[in-house]
């Protein structure tokens, strides 16, 4: 299982994720998968919390990952972290995904 966040990096870089698993591994090996392991427990926990009968999700320090999106739950899910990641992650998130502006909103 890869990063969507990694895979979006190497295509907006044009390295490709081999590249990207790489260099983190250089960096210290085993992070890479450390962080597809983080990414699934994560993942699952919101699903599991949704299944449960959670009535909304509250993600702190989102920063630019994709979990809102990826996952597609059902209940209300907002992403809490500084304003200027947010501004950062709206705009590449509608310039990638072509909104229109009643979507935008």
């Amino acid at each position: 299982m890869q990063s969507i966040l990694l895979s979006e990096l190497g295509r907006w870089n044009g390295w490709g994720a081999p590249l990207i698993k790489k260099k983190y591994d250089d960096l210290m090996p085993g992070l890479y998968s450390a962080i597809v392991a983080r990414t699934r427990f994560l993942d699952d926990l919101c699903r599991d919390a949704e299944k449960s009968g959670c009535k909304q999700l509250v993600i702190l320090g989102a920063g630019y990952g994709t979990r809102c999106l990826r996952l597609g739950l059902s209940i209300p899910t907002f992403e809490v972290d500084q304003l200027e990641v947010h501004k950062l992650k709206k705009a590449r998130l509608e310039y990638d995904l072509n909104l229109t502006d009643e979507q935008k909103e």
